[in-house]
């Protein structure tokens, strides 16, 4: 029983009270529209990723599109679609209106 309360014991109870809280982080958003150059048409079925993850997604009709990452910031972007131009965009922080402009083939 006197080995119950030790301040080894006391310890890991405060640490895994704490560490739950302090490793939970919101994810980053990086939303926006795609659209063509030099018409302002939406791309639809574009595939945009984080080049260093698994997040990914594809534009929708209206060319919007929503990536969450938890992934440190700076972190790189890619965005492919068979008629356009591969673009690479660096993302420093979160971005919810964002509109990226593609260049035809």
């Amino acid at each position: 029983m006197k080995y119950f309360f030790s301040p080894y014991w006391l310890a890991c109870i405060l640490l895994l009270l704490i560490t739950p809280g302090a490793l939970h982080t919101d994810p980053v958003i990086i939303a926006g529209k795609l659209v063509e150059e030099g018409t302002g048409n939406p791309v639809n079925g574009a595939y945009i990723c984080i080049v260093s993850g698994e997040e990914e997604t594809i534009s929708g009709r209206d060319g919007s599109f929503i990536l969450k990452t938890w992934q440190r910031l700076p972190v790189q972007c890619t965005i492919e679609h068979k008629d356009f131009t591969e673009k690479k965009l660096t993302m420093e922080k979160g971005i919810h209106e964002m509109v990226v402009l593609l260049k035809a083939q």
